[in-house]
């Protein structure tokens, strides 16, 4: 086990490896008697610089700087009273602090030292044994690893704690100087994690200060510094330095040890008062109108017993301190014991003046609004006005109270409003009329003829002298209370369209077809509108037509006579082809109407050729034509011969001029009874008389017309010889 001597003083970590670790320095009852004096320091405020006066050079040349909480600047800022110390430390007389040496050089122990330089991790299994090495974990198995505290990797003291008490594990005699102040320190840490060490030092036999010990859970090579200071009096010469070991345990109790110090130091106490510093607090009045303000009514907790208040010029403020003028004000608070100053505080004091407000009553008015802004002599841009109306335009009569009002500060007046009111004039402009006069009198919706009011007519800025007008326009009318002179007018909208202008011509009758009836308006207007009894402007009928023209509503109207004929109906059938003859075209038409008249191309209505004839129907002037196709084919023209004279037979073809040609034609041959016989009995007739021949074209199918011819038959004589 290992025990640590508490430290009472914290100092900060000695190198790299040590972190967070609590040393503690030893009773102020130990500082030596020949101390430099303490200096104190009256401080107002949370903090002072504290700064140390060297002593002469010579001991302490070269010598670091520490401050009572282990730093080493050259200043300590501290933020709370107390007693602070700085001190400079010479050369220590101890030899070989550092074990450099690995050899128990200027130092003796009643613990047995491992001396073998090949240490196999089981040198220190025995209680009662120290090495010098740079490994605690070389010498046993069980040891942490790490370096010593000078370099990390230099040597240390490694010591298996003895199961006997106070038995001397480290000594040294070392030389002193008589009435010198020195400081003796050491680092320590636990080479195993139970039952640490319990060291204690001491000198010539008394100890330096209380036991300590090292953190068995820092057994990790994290080293602890323990320190405390020591006056040597009266001694002088070799005095004995010692380290025992009072834990007896024989489990854990492991640690190392290393640069022990015992130096001359030079220490000086300084005692600190932070005084507060005094915190005024001022509240800034509110803006006030006119008057003054009592300065040290601004000082939240008034207190001239504890303070003394003063201004920005250094006088001291007593109540009431008046003040009359708007400004920023500096007061401060003085501690009258700590003569502490707080920091300046400013106060800023607002006194506005009231605002100036003159106001003129305006004259009677007729109707209409007043702003009682404009009742304001020389009225204040950077002044806002309120008005009792509400609003600065008023309407009607009355005491109005006007409110004038900057910087919060305010002042009123009143002023009288006297608002007459208009007379009611309410008037209906008229529709439109056509053409005439209006009489604006009917316009006004009641017409007061009492006498209490007067009505005039204005065109423009024209008077009219009646009030009858007979033009379109916007016309003004005034009426005109007679006690109060207060008028209202209204304007009247009058529109008198003119009648259009409308003049027709009749046209003269015409056959059939249309009459676009716009077409008998002399000069038309395109502004016009034009409608027609006839629905549209084209008619096909006769009639009288009316026509109505139209413009802004208004019309007129003119007839128009309109006579269209109708043309006769005519249609024609052309007949078939026919063999000679005449054809008489009016047989052609179909219908014929006895009241129309026809004519024809051909000059007459019987026509013997062929060709396109024109017949014209004709009635009341009116006329039409169609075209009636005529065929007439020629009969064939038949000649015969004869009479003739036959012995027996006779061939009928004979007759014929100009042959028989049954190819192109066919012939109808009839006996002297009118019976028709055959071609071949024509060929051998036997019988006198007249016969008939008729010629028929095979390709027209006209017939000629039957010729006669005569033919005498003699008996055949008889034959010679024959009786």
């Amino acid at each position: 086990m290992v025990k640590v001597i508490q430290p009472k003083t914290e100092l900060p970590p000695h190198n790299q490896r040590v972190s967070g670790l609590i040393k503690k320095h030893i009773a102020a009852s130990l500082l030596p008697a020949n101390t430099p004096p303490d200096i104190t320091m009256n401080v107002c405020g949370t903090s002072a610089t504290l700064t140390p006066v060297f002593p002469p050079s010579g001991t302490y040349t070269n010598s670091t700087l520490i401050w009572n909480n282990g730093s080493t600047g050259s200043t300590l800022n501290v933020t709370s009273s107390g007693t602070y110390w700085w001190q400079i430390t010479g050369t220590s007389v101890v030899a070989n602090g550092n074990f450099s040496s690995t050899s128990p050089t200027g130092f003796t122990s009643s613990y047995t030292n491992t001396t073998t330089n090949t240490p196999n991790g089981s040198e220190l299994y025995i209680e009662g044994k120290y090495a010098i090495g740079a490994n605690p974990k070389s010498y046993h198995t069980a040891f942490s690893q790490f370096g010593d505290h000078t370099t990390g990797s230099g040597n240390m003291l490694i010591v298996n704690g003895a199961s006997a008490a106070n038995v001397t594990v480290w000594t040294q005699n070392i030389n002193i100087v008589a009435n010198t102040n020195y400081v003796f320190s050491v680092w320590v840490t636990s080479a195993t994690s139970s039952n640490p060490a319990i060291l204690q030092f001491s000198i010539d036999g008394t100890p330096l200060g209380t036991a300590i010990t090292p953190s068995a859970s820092l057994a990790d090579g994290t080293w602890q510094y323990f320190t405390t200071t020591w006056n040597s009096g009266g001694n002088s010469g070799g005095l004995p330095i010692a380290l025992v070991n009072q834990n007896t345990s024989t489990s854990g109790n492991d640690f190392a040890i290393d640069d022990i110090v015992f130096a001359p130091v030079y220490r000086q106490n300084i005692i600190v008062n932070l005084n507060p510093i005094p915190v005024l607090s001022v509240t800034s009045p509110a803006a006030q109108c006119g008057g003054t303000y009592d300065l040290t009514q601004a000082i939240n907790g008034w207190d001239p017993t504890t303070y003394t208040y003063k201004d920005g010029s250094g006088s001291v403020l007593t109540r009431p301190t008046n003040i009359t003028t708007s400004g920023t004000y500096t007061i401060t608070e003085t501690n009258k014991i700590t003569g502490c100053v707080s920091a300046p505080q400013t106060v800023t004091i607002t006194i506005n003046p009231i605002p100036v407000l003159s106001v003129t009553s305006p004259p009677a008015q007729c109707g209409g609004t007043y702003d009682l802004h404009s009742a304001i002599n020389s009225p204040d841009a950077t002044v806002t006005y309120t008005y009792s109306s509400g609003a600065s335009s008023v309407s009607t009569s009355g005491a109005y109270i006007i409110t004038a009002t900057k910087n919060g500060c305010s002042t009123s007046a009143t002023v009288n409003v006297t608002i007459n009111p208009l007379p009611i004039l309410a008037v209906t402009s008229p529709t439109a009329q056509c053409g005439g006069t209006y009489d604006l009198k009917s316009a006004i919706t009641n017409y007061n003829n009492s006498g209490a009011y007067t009505y005039t007519y204005k065109n423009g800025a024209t008077t009219l002298g009646s009030s009858v007008v007979s033009a379109s326009g916007t016309y003004t009318i005034v009426e005109t209370n007679n006690s109060t002179n207060c008028q209202s007018t209204a304007p009247v909208t009058v529109t008198i369209n003119p009648i259009p202008v409308l003049t027709v011509t009749s046209p003269p009758a015409q056959c059939g077809g249309t009459f676009d009836l716009h077409s008998a308006i002399n000069g038309p207007d395109a502004t016009v509108t034009y409608s027609y009894s006839s629905g549209g402007s084209s008619v096909s009928t006769s009639g009288a037509y009316i026509i109505t023209a139209t413009k802004n509503g208004c019309s007129t109207t003119a007839t128009v006579n309109v006579t269209i004929n109708p043309i006769p109906v005519l249609t024609v059938t052309s007949p078939p082809a026919q063999c000679g003859g005449t054809f008489d075209l009016n047989s052609a038409i179909n219908g014929p109407d006895a009241t129309v008249t026809y004519s024809y191309s051909s000059g007459g209505s019987s026509v013997s050729t062929s060709g396109a004839y024109i017949i014209t129907a004709t009635k009341n002037g009116c006329s039409t034509t169609a075209t009636v196709n005529v065929t007439i084919v020629p009969l064939p023209v038949l000649a015969l011969n004869g009479p003739h004279t036959a012995c027996g037979a006779y061939d009928l073809t004979q007759t014929i001029v100009g042959g028989y040609d049954p190819t192109t034609y066919t012939y109808i041959f009839k006996d002297p009874s009118g019976n028709v016989i055959t071609l071949a009995n024509a060929q051998a007739i036997t019988q006198s008389g007249t016969y008939t021949i008729t010629e028929q074209n095979k390709s027209t199918g006209c017939t000629s017309l039957p010729q006669p011819t005569t033919v005498t038959i003699s008996p055949n004589p008889p034959k010679p010889g024959i009786l």
